[in-house]
């Protein structure tokens, strides 16, 4: 008899732990530019301005939302539209079963204004007990395309540096690419002395820029990876690849295309990818806390680490036939340029820590330039393939020299 309560004592308090355990963990959250569904289905607050909406990907039913949320949610068979108001910066979760969950949303990337009337975010929440998912049914309904990541043996890395280079391999649809770690620090941003006199004035002044860390894609998104996350919709206006191979760099990608891809990257895998700012780009190029000073990627001598005028036959070619740069990069001064996602702005003397670039209105965003090309490509001359060259252009200007290279924060 005593073992049987023994037996029923311990079970009754591991279900009772296993409850207070039950809690929701966010994965991520993001401002999803290509989803329109808050202009489409616009819903006013009580001083007639337009709200946000949060959708929040959630797979259990009867959750309750507070904060300031405007009218009635509606639940969408594992996601909830949430309308709030202009400026919110925060949503609390609540359900029976699960510990009350406060999302900052500052915390996940959202600008300090907070969320923006008539924009669309996306905010992914995943129920946990303890430390382990509830079940991999739940865990697919999250997320429709599981991302795997695993640790590259230092074998198969870069051999500059290899053992102290860290890199996350991630599939999406059968395709892998993989992320290299770039820790944070302190650079001189600009027509720094090994630039010479090829650099331009739009470099100047050389000022003070201090980044956290991040994670960089190893090479330029390839056409095989593009096609994985795009599918049959792969580019905007029925354009093609004027340089057509799996390995090859994506080329003639418009600006709404590349934030397209990534924003879907990221609805894939629950992670939040995006496009990397000029600083960072700069930076990781510069070979970041390992940098050896470099007029170009990796190298003094152009040819070792670029396909460029003099010897790209006019033609991308297949990621990682170049030498990498200190930290394991491919390709970043040559093969097509890349996007960045800031705005066109002038340098200042002051230091800056993340900058991001300037702020612009989305009525004012067709008119003003972006810093679309980064690192030169097959039909730059030398000088437009340094480091620090920078080139600014509308962002409805579509060439067959211009792709793209992402970037994750954790």
């Amino acid at each position: 008899m005593k073992r049987i309560q023994f037996f029923t004592l311990i079970t009754s308090l591991f279900f009772s732990l296993s409850a207070i355990g039950q809690e929701l963990m966010v994965k991520g959250m993001r401002l999803d530019v290509s989803d329109l569904s808050a202009s489409t289905y616009v819903r006013k607050d009580l001083n007639e301005k337009s709200c946000a909406l949060v959708k929040v990907l959630l797979p259990i039913e009867n959750a309750v939302f507070e904060g300031n949320v405007i009218g009635g949610v509606e639940n969408k068979s594992g996601e909830y539209w949430v309308y709030m108001s202009e400026g919110s910066k925060e949503l609390r979760v609540k359900h029976p079963n699960y510990l009350r969950l406060h999302v900052n949303f500052l915390d996940y990337g959202i600008e300090q204004s907070g969320v923006k009337g008539k924009c669309t975010y996306t905010l992914t929440l995943v129920p946990y007990i303890g430390s382990y998912m509830l079940n991999e049914q739940k865990r697919q309904h999250t997320q429709p395309v599981q991302a795997e990541k695993r640790q590259v043996p230092a074998e198969q890395m870069n051999p500059i540096d290899a053992s102290n280079n860290h890199v996350e391999t991630f599939t999406v649809n059968g395709v892998s690419f993989n992320m290299v770690f770039v820790e944070g620090g302190t650079f001189m941003m600009g027509a720094t002395s090994e630039q010479e006199s090829e650099a331009n004035n739009n470099e100047k002044p050389v000022h003070q820029v201090t980044l956290s860390s991040f994670y960089m894609g190893e090479t330029e998104v390839t056409q095989q990876l593009w096609r994985a996350v795009m599918g049959n919709n792969w580019m905007t206006g029925k354009r093609k690849f004027s340089f057509k191979g799996p390995q090859r760099p994506v080329d003639s990608a418009s600006n709404y295309d590349c934030e397209l891809f990534v924003s879907k990257l990221s609805t894939l895998t629950g992670l939040n990818f995006r496009l990397p700012t000029e600083a960072e780009w700069e930076y990781a190029a510069r070979g970041g806390q390992k940098s050896r000073g470099y007029k170009y990627s990796g190298s003094n001598n152009i040819d070792e680490v670029a396909w460029y005028s003099n010897n790209s036959n006019d033609k991308t070619h297949d990621v990682k036939t170049k030498k990498p740069n200190e930290l394991g990069l491919y390709d970043m001064s040559g093969n097509v340029e890349e996007l960045c996602q800031d705005y066109y702005s002038d340098y200042s003397e002051s230091p800056q820590t993340d900058p991001t670039g300037p702020v612009i209105a989305d009525k004012d965003k067709t008119n003003k330039e972006k810093i679309l090309w980064r690192g030169g490509s097959l039909f730059s001359l030398p000088q437009g393939c340094r480091n620090s060259r920078r080139y600014a252009q509308m962002p409805n200007i579509v060439s067959n020299n211009q792709g793209l290279r992402i970037v994750l924060k954790k």
